[in-house]
């Protein structure tokens, strides 16, 4: 069997294997840590690393339902033996013929593990005293470094034949079990009929990711989760939603679960999407970021929620929405995450704003694939997800954007995006109190489309989607208000590309160039007051070194960094336009000279001549040629003799050539090391290195 030198190569391990993973607080918690518990659990690579690189210490847990397992827990309690009630279950029906069991940490306890091809069996409680089956709609937790007192008892989960498949009479049992019990409880303890008020399904999935954040082992809140889903009116239904929750915690006992539930008095069965709410309302103090139910209601706070009786009014909360919590329950939300480390917080509403030429979309385009493929932006870790962008404008050039972008880092991206994608509007919906539900609908489109909501959503420019006057506080105030709610509703983060006022047009000779800053966003001061970050693109030269700088205007619950800068280069494609020249565009860059060979490694998207392509490639290598030569004519050469090095505007003086076709020469020559910059990140100053086989300046 293998052995595990950390938790991530478990996780990973077990991915491979074919079973989901997800992180698990250690004992005795073993609370999920992701926001939606299970219903995260993945085989990607990336996600896992990504989860233990943030949780090193975290138990590995397994999905069942997409593994296709049940595992059937026999538990060692005083008054319930699990392994005596399994071996009378094999003599009433049977050997089980079990290959794989896991034992566990509580006593003499232990899981057999067997295949479910369907991956069906729901998970049940209470088969028999100690005994209880873990199917789908719930997880275990697998040996790891990560969970001492864990390990495989017999067989080995890498070795396929020795997960049997369940015998059927250990389903038709689990199925016979529920049906017995729902016929029990109903007789016991159901509601009135006239008060029964089912819940959808799709409330049964967004429950149970609610529930999965929340810690089960405080009574206080078990007592207010089982009050609040009892509220509903939904009956047996919600109760088995309760003690699935309940399940996992450490002192989960079946009789005090049952006894609680029918002691406790249905205060909110009226008022069923005000309790409703109240359970989601406990999850996202917990980190919990799925949606919330479709209908406002008055939210239940924690301290009335368990006191409050039939004759109160639905309405005595003040405000729809509002939470009123102690200081202590404050203190315990969890702590501030990045989307991009330091940069953009996660669930954020962000505005990046820039000037006219300062190269915004390219910008945006950079940070968007970047989430994608899990690339570092701006040099700061990024937490890889999905993209929505919607442009507003420049259309007709995004898709050399995009092939650009590409073509720039197709060397880093690996094996792969891992699944995420990133969707491309060619229009923002419009921006206004009364038509933001578009952008609700666009958005609902795409996770019903994907499955999944996107991460983070790009509005470029706000100008082009904004109905009103973008200096009127009146129209932009509702409108930032509706991207807090919709960044609220599909836990994602929403950035809004804006533009710079034309701060210099009014400037005298001589005079020195006017600084952008925070109060130079373009409109009401609304833009940058209601945002969580505030983050400026600036043009910091003027000689042609197209060098830029991200600047931190407004971090709301963080330190500002320091500028950070930037370049925009520009790329050869790698298609060819119908003039048969090479297309070109440009990408943004933390560091111009760090830039890798541009050249595509795929054939040209659109068949062309391919003499005509091969001239177009020979005539930019020997732009990179003369390019060196030049250089060496002008002495800027590495070592004796030096002169000093020379600025990317002196060498296109020098060369006479165009200004993209020098800038491109200089990118391609610094990535093969056929020249080396002497200067600043800022003010890069290019010479040819010593040990390039000729010294001395050529004559």
């Amino acid at each position: 069997m293998a052995e595990f030198g950390t938790a991530l190569d478990a996780a990973l391990a077990y991915a491979d294997r074919g079973w989901p993973v997800f992180p698990v607080q250690t004992a005795p918690n073993k609370r999920p840590l992701t926001s939606r518990g299970f219903l995260e659990a993945t085989t990607d690579h990336g996600t896992i690393v990504g989860w233990w690189a943030k949780w090193p210490a975290a138990q590995v847990g397994v999905a069942c339902g997409p593994a296709q397992l049940i595992a059937v827990d026999l538990d060692d309690k005083p008054d319930a033996d699990g392994a005596f009630a399994w071996a009378e279950l094999e003599l009433e029906h049977g050997p089980a013929g079990c290959g794989l069991a896991m034992k566990t940490p509580r006593g003499r306890g232990e899981q057999l593990f067997f295949h479910d091809p369907n991956g069906t069996c729901r998970r049940k409680l209470g088969v028999r005293p100690g005994v209880d089956l873990l199917g789908d709609g719930g997880y275990t937790i697998v040996p790891s470094p990560a969970s001492p007192g864990r390990g495989w008892k017999f067989g080995d989960p890498f070795e396929l034949e020795d997960l049997q498949p369940a015998p059927p009479w250990l389903v038709e049992l689990a199925d016979g079990v529920a049906q017995r019990s729902a016929t029990k409880r109903s007789a016991s303890s159901a509601l009135p009929a006239r008060r029964v008020t089912p819940l959808t399904d799709a409330q049964v999935v967004d429950i149970r990711a609610a529930l999965a954040t929340i810690p089960n082992d405080e009574r206080s809140v078990w007592l207010k989760m089982g009050f609040a889903l009892k509220a509903t009116g939904a009956g047996n239904q919600a109760y088995d939603l309760w003690t699935e929750w309940s399940y996992s915690s450490s002192k989960f006992d079946p009789v005090d679960q049952r006894r609680t539930w029918d002691a406790a008095k249905e205060a909110f069965a009226d008022a069923h999407e005000t309790a409703l709410r109240s359970v989601f309302w406990v999850a996202k103090q917990h980190g919990y970021m799925g949606p919330m139910p479709a209908e406002p209601a008055p939210e239940v706070t924690l301290a009335t929620a368990a006191s409050r009786s039939v004759s109160d009014s639905p309405g005595s909360v003040p405000s729809a929405g509002m939470t009123l919590m102690d200081w202590q329950d404050v203190a315990c939300l969890p702590p501030l995450e990045w989307q991009v480390e330091g940069l953009i917080p996660r669930c954020s509403l962000t505005l990046l704003a820039g000037d006219t030429e300062a190269g915004k979309s390219f910008a945006a385009i950079d940070l968007s694939m970047r989430m994608v493929y899990g690339l570092p932006w701006c040099g700061a870790a990024v937490v890889p997800g999905d993209v929505l962008y919607l442009a507003g404008e420049g259309q007709d050039g995004l898709a050399a954007r995009f092939r650009a972008w590409h073509a720039s880092h197709h060397h880093l991206l690996g094996e792969g995006d891992g699944g995420r994608w990133c969707l491309v509007s060619s229009e923002v919906p419009v921006l206004s109190e009364k038509t933001m539900g578009q952008l609700e609908a666009v958005v609902e489109f795409v996770v019903k489309t994907k499955g999944r909501a996107p991460s983070m959503i790009v509005i470029d420019t706000l100008s082009q989607g904004l109905l009103g006057d973008e200096n009127d506080a009146k129209e932009v105030s509702p409108v930032l208000r509706g991207l807090v709610a919709l960044r609220k509703r599909f836990g994602c983060t929403v950035v809004v590309i804006h533009h710079l006022v034309k701060m210099n047009q009014q400037r005298k000779k001589g005079d020195a160039p006017a600084k952008p800053g925070r109060d130079s966003v373009r409109g009401s001061g609304a833009l940058t007051r209601n945002v969580d970050t505030a983050l400026g693109l600036v043009v910091v030269g003027e000689d042609g070194s197209r060098a830029r700088a991200l600047e931190t205007w407004k971090q709301k619950d963080g330190e500002k960094l320091p500028p950070i800068p930037l370049f925009l280069v520009p790329v050869l494609t790698g298609t060819i336009r119908s003039n048969q020249k090479p297309e070109w565009s440009c990408v943004m860059i933390p560091d111009a000279w760090k830039v890798e060979p541009k050249e595509p490694e795929e054939a040209p998207a659109k068949p062309v001549d391919p003499l005509v392509n091969e001239k177009a490639i020979e005539a930019f290598q020997e732009s990179v040629v003369a390019l060196v030569a030049t250089l060496r004519r002008l002495g800027a050469v590495e070592g004796e003799g030096n002169r000093g090095g020379k600025s990317g505007n002196s060498i296109r003086l020098a060369m006479g050539r165009k200004r993209d076709t020098v800038y491109a020469a200089i990118s391609e020559a610094a990535a093969t090391g056929s020249i080396k910059n002497v200067g600043t990140k800022k003010d890069p100053s290019w010479v040819v290195p010593a040990d390039s086989g000729t010294g001395g300046a050529q004559k």
